[in-house]
């Protein structure tokens, strides 16, 4: 092979490399994960998901009456248990309140749901799977 052949495919091949690397988009960063934790004690369950405008949300039901029961609590909160939005709700079933804020790409989320007592003790918690952003 000549030099001046040797150097039009060197050439080529990084003007290839080149134009690759300026018209390929990069990986889009999507959100994973979420979904409804599995139905514990008194049929609370606590649920996460990312929606269509890019908040995290956390939500949940109740199944079933809970004894005892005198409030609910919903939080939003990170992979290290710090609550980042909350809400105290009265005692029912169905569905519970959702709480949320912008997803932030990188973090890791998860809804908690919490029965409290008069006594101001939890008798009953679900938490869900994580959301990863």
């Amino acid at each position: 092979m000549t030099n001046i052949r040797r150097t039009l495919t060197a050439l080529g091949l990084a003007g290839a490399a080149a134009a690759t690397m300026f018209t390929t988009a990069p990986a889009a960063h999507a959100a994973s994960g979420g979904g409804c934790g599995n139905w514990p004690s008194w049929e609370v369950r606590a649920c996460i998901s990312v929606v269509s405008n890019g908040s995290v949300v956390a939500d949940g039901y109740l199944n079933a009456s809970v004894p005892g029961c005198a409030r609910i609590s919903v939080a939003l909160i990170d992979r290290s248990g710090s609550t980042l939005r909350s809400t105290q709700i009265s005692c029912r079933t169905g569905f519970l309140a959702a709480v949320g804020e912008p997803a932030v790409g990188g973090r890791t989320y998860y809804s908690r749901i919490r029965v409290w007592n008069s006594s101001n003790t939890i008798i009953a918690e679900s938490t869900s799977p994580a959301q990863y952003t």
